[in-house]
C-alpha cells in the first residue's frame, strides 16, 4: 500500500492527530525516516487499513532539509513515552514539518 502525505494545517491539529495516533499505537506498525525523500512514513496494521478511508491508510509527514534524522527521534520518544505527546512536542515537530513539499 502506498503512503499518502497528511500535512496538518495547525500545531493544533498535528497535536490532536499525535494524540490518537498515541491513543491507538498498538496499531502503528512503524514510523521510519526515509532519507531519499525526506519523509517520516508511518505503516499502520491490517486491522487500521481495514478502518477503511483515509483514516486507515499508511502515510508520511514532508520533513525540512536537515531535519529529518531529528524528527525521528522526537517521534521515537513520544511513542515511547507512557503520555500523549504534549504541545511542546507537537510543536517542534510542526517546525520540522515541509508544508510545500510532497
Amino acid at each position: 500500500m502506498g503512503y499518502i502525505a497528511r500535512i496538518p494545517g495547525s500545531v493544533h491539529e498535528l497535536e490532536e492527530n499525535l494524540t490518537k495516533i498515541f491513543e491507538n499505537k498498538a496499531h502503528v506498525k512503524g514510523v521510519r525516516a526515509n532519507e531519499s525523500t525526506s519523509h517520516l512514513e508511518v505503516e499502520l496494521d491490517w486491522s487500521a487499513h481495514n478502518f477503511g478511508g483515509d483514516a486507515g491508510k499508511d502515510f508520511y509527514l514532508p520533513i525540512k532539509r536537515g531535519k529529518l534524522r531529528e524528527a525521528k527521534e522526537l517521534v521515537d520518544k513520544m511513542f515511547t513515552a507512557t503520555h500523549a505527546p504534549s504541545q511542546t512536542q507537537a510543536q517542534q515537530l510542526y517546525d520540522m514539518i515541509d508544508p510545500q513539499a510532497k
